[in-house]
């Protein structure tokens, strides 16, 4: 594969898992407002919190699964990990009302964990199906 192609690959991968990851949030947000009977204005309580923390990773890791499956390689995981910080960094230090103020930090942490985790799932699901199917193991990226 050229350069270009596999930048392209690396990219679309990347997209794909934050687009499953920010998917998967939003669906397990309103699951989770439905679960505690908070509404979407309501202060979040402790049951809400402990819930998105959840859902917060297990989305992480089935984003990251899905762009190391589609890329071929660890680099989406480790993208869109980094992608995750970039995003956190700003409410770090300032929590949204209601929240306390240690949890943006373990959301930030349990994201870039839930990726990195779920990138290293789904490279070892890929290459152990290439070897089962007869085929060479995938090769790695140069550099």
């Amino acid at each position: 594969m050229t350069r270009g192609g596999r930048l392209l690959l690396i990219s679309g991968a990347t997209a794909a898992g934050a687009a499953v990851t920010f998917g998967l949030v939003l669906a397990f947000t309103w699951i989770a407002l439905a679960a505690t009977g908070l509404g979407m204005n309501d202060d979040p309580t402790p049951p809400y919190l402990a819930l998105n923390l959840a859902a917060s990773f297990l989305a992480a890791l089935l984003g990251g699964g899905v762009a190391a499956t589609l890329g071929d390689t660890l680099v989406p995981a480790w993208l869109l990990a980094g992608l995750f910080l970039l995003m956190s960094a700003g409410t770090l230090t300032h929590p949204a009302p209601g929240q306390p103020g240690w949890y943006p930090a373990v959301v930030a942490l349990l994201a870039v964990a839930g990726a990195l985790m779920g990138g290293f799932g789904g490279v070892r699901r890929r290459r152990g199906r290439s070897l089962r199917h007869g085929a060479p193991p995938l090769s790695r990226p140069p550099g």
